[in-house]
């Protein structure tokens, strides 16, 4: 299916399809072990979508290059690509996203043994993703 989708959205120009379908296609191939290939289609979504301006799918991009980098063992690369993931999201105020970067960079604080590291990225979590739901909560109240 998500080859279909590439060739099809490639196929129409649609450039923000081609990087929606990228980053969820590098997300199954990383689930699959094909960590290389995953990197490959990641990096193309983040370029793609650097080009296009989208801070929202260059920071998601970012975080999923972190993970690969986390998974092949190469902590300070991951740190540095989480981090810059998080500054796009941040900057967004994409609250949601921003927590599952700071999660993200407690695990590879905790695969480095630095357990004390982990809290603050864990700490800081709590804040925001309470805000986020309550948000989320009053905008669905809004549509009833």
């Amino acid at each position: 299916m998500h080859g279909e989708s590439l060739a099809l959205f490639r196929a129409l120009g649609e450039t923000k399809g081609v990087v929606f379908v990228l980053g969820n296609l590098g997300v199954v191939v990383r689930a699959l072990g094909d960590g290389a290939r995953a990197r490959a289609l990641h990096e193309e979504a983040l370029a793609l979508a650097r080009g296009l301006g989208d801070r929202r799918s260059a920071g998601a991009a970012l975080f999923n290059l972190g993970q690969l980098a986390h998974d092949a063992g190469d902590y300070e690369r991951a740190t540095d690509e989480c981090r810059a993931g998080l500054a796009e999201l941040h900057a967004l105020g994409r609250v949601y996203d921003v927590a599952e970067v700071l999660e993200g960079l407690a695990h590879i604080a905790k695969s480095q043994g630095a357990i004390r590291s982990c809290r603050p990225h864990l700490r800081s979590i709590r804040g925001p993703a309470r805000r986020d739901r309550r948000a989320l909560a009053r905008e669905r109240a809004r549509r009833l």
